[in-house]
C-alpha cells in the first residue's frame, strides 16, 4: 500500500537542509534576506485576491522623481548631507513582535489640505506585520543639530516577488521632508561607481553611512524566501536592518534599494536596481484604492502559485537501483493554487505546461531539467496564464537505513488558471 510523505518526514527534511542553505528569520527584530549558496529556487505560499482588470483608478497623483547622474560641485560630505534625511527607519508590529528595517522616501501628493509622503522599503521588512511606525531623520540648515521624528505610516501595498512595499505617511506642520530621486535608468550604472549605502543597522544604528562600489550590475541569485532575483551587487558594507535602505551613486541619485547578502562573507550584498524598484513601486501605488475595504495596491498579473521547491535524487521505482534527480515541490500553505489537489503530498514534477494569455508568447510544453529552467519560466507567468504541472509521487518504502524514496508508476497534472496576487494585511 503507498504511503504518502508529509513535510515532517525526517529524511526529506534532512535532504532539504542539505539542498536549500538558508537563514531562517521570524517577523521579530531586524534582518536581511539571504542569499542561497546553491542557487536553488523556492517561492513561498501568500493569499489569492482575485481582481477585475481594469485596475483601480489611482488614489493620489504622486509625483516620484528621476534624474540622470550628472557629476554636482557638491562635495561628498555635502551630498550624504542631503541624501541621510530621505532615508528613514521603518519599524513593523505584529502580535509576535517587531521587525526593523530601513526605507526611502521617493514621491509626494497633495489631498486637499493633507500632504502625504511615500516610502519605498522591502516587502520583508512588512511583511505579516499589521501597524507600521517611521522614524524621519531632520538636520537644522544652520546649526547642523540632528533630530528624529516619528510618524504612524499607512501600508499601501506589497510584492513579496520584487521585495518591494510601500509606506506613507501624512506630513506635519512646520516640517520640511526631503525625497530622494531614483536614477533615470539603472541599466547604465557601470561596475566601479562609487555607492553610498544608508539605512538602520541592527534596527538601533539609524542614519549609518557606509561607502563601496557596484560590483556587479545583474546578478541573478536566488534569494531566501523570494526565488531568483536579478540584483545590483555591491561590496558596501550591509548588516541587518539595512533591509529596504538605500544605494546611492557618488552624486546622490538613488540606483538601488537594499534588500539581500550572503550571510557567510564580508562584501558580498546586493540591492533591488531603481528601475525595477520604481516600476514596482509606480504599480503598488497606481492601484491603491482608498475607497475599498482593503485598498492594498498591487502590480498588475503579479502572482504567487504557492509552492515549494527543492532538489532531490529519488529512485525511478520501488525495486529501481538507479536515482534520478528531480525537481520536487509541495504546496506551501492553503492558499496554494495547488493545495486542494496537493496537500501534503510531494511532487516530482516531471514536466510544466504554460498556456499563456499574451498572444505574442509562445507557449510552452516540456519536461523540467534543471533549476535555473524552472525559474525562468516561472518568471514568465503573468495572471491569467493557465500551467499545468506534469507529476509523480514521492514515495518511501523501508525503515531506518533501509528507507527509500521512489517514484509512483503513473503520471498526474495538475491544472490551474493563475489568479491576481495581492498583499493584504
Amino acid at each position: 500500500m503507498k504511503k504518502s510523505l508529509t513535510k515532517k518526514i525526517s529524511i526529506i527534511s534532512a535532504i532539504i537542509l542539505l539542498v536549500v542553505i538558508s537563514f531562517t528569520f521570524t517577523a521579530c527584530g531586524s534582518h536581511i534576506l539571504t542569499i542561497n549558496e546553491n542557487g536553488s529556487f523556492s517561492t513561498a505560499g501568500y493569499d489569492y485576491v482575485k481582481v477585475d482588470v481594469p485596475t483601480n483608478q489611482a488614489t493620489y497623483n504622486v509625483t516620484i522623481e528621476t534624474a540622470p547622474s550628472t557629476e554636482t560641485n557638491k562635495t561628498r560630505l555635502e551630498v550624504i548631507e542631503d541624501i541621510r534625511p530621505t532615508v528613514v527607519d521603518v519599524y513593523s508590529y505584529s502580535n509576535s513582535g517587531q521587525s526593523s528595517g530601513s526605507g526611502v522616501i521617493v514621491g509626494s501628493a497633495v489631498d486637499g489640505n493633507k500632504g502625504y509622503y511615500f516610502i519605498v522599503t522591502n516587502h520583508h521588512v512588512v511583511e505579516g506585520c499589521t501597524s507600521f511606525q517611521v522614524s524621519l531623520l531632520f538636520i537644522d540648515d544652520k546649526t547642523g543639530k540632528e533630530s528624529y521624528d516619528n510618524y504612524y505610516a499607512t501600508l499601501i501595498g506589497g510584492s513579496p516577488k520584487r521585495d518591494i512595499a510601500v509606506l506613507r505617511i501624512e506630513k506635519k506642520a512646520n516640517e520640511t521632508i526631503k525625497t530622494a530621486v531614483f536614477v533615470d535608468d539603472s541599466d547604465k550604472v557601470k561596475v566601479g561607481t562609487d555607492v553610498i549605502a544608508i539605512g538602520n543597522p541592527l534596527g538601533i544604528l539609524g542614519g549609518t553611512v557606509t561607502m563601496g562600489i557596484v560590483s556587479a550590475t545583474a546578478r541573478e541569485v536566488s534569494v531566501q524566501d523570494v526565488g531568483s532575483m536579478t540584483l545590483m551587487q555591491t561590496d558596501a558594507a550591509i548588516n541587518s536592518g539595512n533591509s529596504g535602505g538605500g544605494l546611492f551613486d557618488e552624486n546622490g541619485i538613488l540606483v538601488g534599494v537594499v534588500n539581500s547578502g550572503y550571510s557567510s562573507y564580508e562584501g558580498l550584498n546586493f540591492a533591488i536596481p531603481a528601475n525595477d524598484a520604481k516600476f514596482a513601486t509606480e504599480s503598488l501605488i497606481s492601484t491603491y484604492d482608498e475607497t475599498k475595504a482593503k485598498p492594498y495596491g498591487y502590480v498588475e498579473g503579479d502572482t504567487e502559485i504557492g509552492i515549494t521547491c527543492s532538489t532531490m535524487n529519488i529512485y525511478e521505482s520501488a525495486t529501481s537501483t538507479t536515482q534520478n534527480q528531480y525537481i520536487v515541490a509541495y504546496a506551501t500553505n492553503s492558499s496554494s493554487l495547488f493545495y486542494d489537489e496537493w496537500q501534503n503530498y510531494y511532487k516530482a514534477l516531471t514536466g510544466i505546461k504554460i498556456d499563456y494569455t499574451d498572444p505574442t508568447k509562445e507557449d510552452v510544453d516540456k519536461k523540467i531539467t534543471t533549476y535555473d529552467e524552472f525559474s525562468e519560466l516561472m518568471k514568465t507567468i503573468k495572471a491569467g496564464d493557465t500551467i499545468t504541472f506534469k507529476h509523480k509521487d514521492v514515495m518511501e518504502s523501508g525503515y531506518g537505513p533501509n528507507r527509500k524514496l521512489y517514484l509512483a508508476s503513473n503520471e498526474s497534472s495538475t491544472t490551474r488558471t493563475v489568479t491576481q496576487y495581492i498583499y493584504t494585511i
